[in-house]
């Protein structure tokens, strides 16, 4: 295949792909809905701080309602846990990232195509390679995000929740107590989000114990299930909630310690191979002459 003939196939191949994303896009444009809930949270987060995201995020999810029946229910809804614990990253949901990976899959497939065949002359390793890496990066960045979210908030939980006690020792309500130690953290801290988004919910009328709940199933982790657990019970029993919170923040440091305890354990064990290659290495620098000469006989 000459290059002239590969560059005509590419430039077609590029046309169809944008002519099929605009008609994929108006053909349900009218048909999409701004989410609404932690999405919608998020939505808003992101209108806030990217110029025209409401027309990239139209876009996107008029394509993803084509693509949507298309994938299976049981990934779907296993994606969609990832993608609860990340917060929905701009609002969007499993459909809505299935279909940036396509498109960035369509993306690299083609760029990759073509830098492959210039220097190899072989083009399909490189559209191979380009459409698997498009489809996993958006994935891969879900689930790494979700992992770092929760390990940011069960790190900045035990201060949040002894200022709480805190508070609630000064004389305020749970409600204020949040908005308080709320205000205080960074903008970019992701408990920030989640303390905002449950006084909002309050503010509203639903129930202190059915948010902390549903932040509980959210999350997913045991501290923060412990922590829901203990603040309902507290409730039920009538014992002062400023003392359960600070016997929980308490005990989310000590496993907090442990675990780093845990780590620097484990880390000492990993280090103990490459100090003995290291070791080895050292050993055969300075005995590996003597070693060869003792061999050849001509050590004196």
């Amino acid at each position: 295949m000459s290059f002239l003939t590969f560059q005509i196939i590419i430039s077609l191949l590029t046309g169809t792909e944008v002519l099929l994303l605009i008609i994929l896009t108006f053909s349900n444009f009218k048909n999409v809905s701004i989410p609404k809930g932690s999405r919608g949270a998020s939505y808003n987060e992101a209108i806030k701080s990217i110029p025209n995201f409401k027309y990239m995020y139209l876009a996107i999810r008029a394509i993803s309602l084509h693509i949507d029946p298309l994938i299976p229910i049981r990934f779907k809804s296993n994606f969609n846990i990832k993608l609860k614990r990340a917060n929905y990253p701009f609002g969007f949901d499993s459909s809505d990232i299935i279909s940036i990976s396509f498109i960035i899959a369509a993306v690299l497939s083609l760029s990759s195509g073509f830098l492959t065949h210039i220097g190899f002359g072989y083009s399909m390793p490189g559209i191979i390679f380009g459409f698997i890496t498009g489809l996993i990066i958006p994935i891969i960045k879900v689930n790494d995000g979700a992992a770092s979210r929760i390990k940011t908030i069960l790190r900045t939980m035990p201060p949040s929740i002894e200022m709480i006690a805190l508070s609630l020792r000064a004389g305020m309500d749970f409600l204020g107590a949040m908005e308080n130690v709320a205000s205080r953290m960074k903008k970019d801290n992701p408990l920030k989000f989640e303390f905002n988004y449950m006084i909002n919910r309050m503010s509203l009328g639903s129930s202190r114990n059915e948010v902390l709940k549903d932040f509980a199933l959210k999350m997913e982790a045991a501290d923060i299930t412990r922590f829901v657990s203990s603040v309902i019970l507290a409730e039920k029993k009538g014992s002062p909630l400023s003392e359960i919170l600070e016997i929980q923040s308490n005990i989310m440091r000590l496993k907090r310690s442990q675990a780093a305890e845990a780590a620097a354990t484990k880390a000492s064990l990993l280090m103990f191979i490459p100090l003995m290659l290291i070791f080895f290495s050292v050993f055969l620098l300075f005995l590996g002459p003597f070693i060869v000469k003792m061999s050849a006989g001509t050590l004196v």
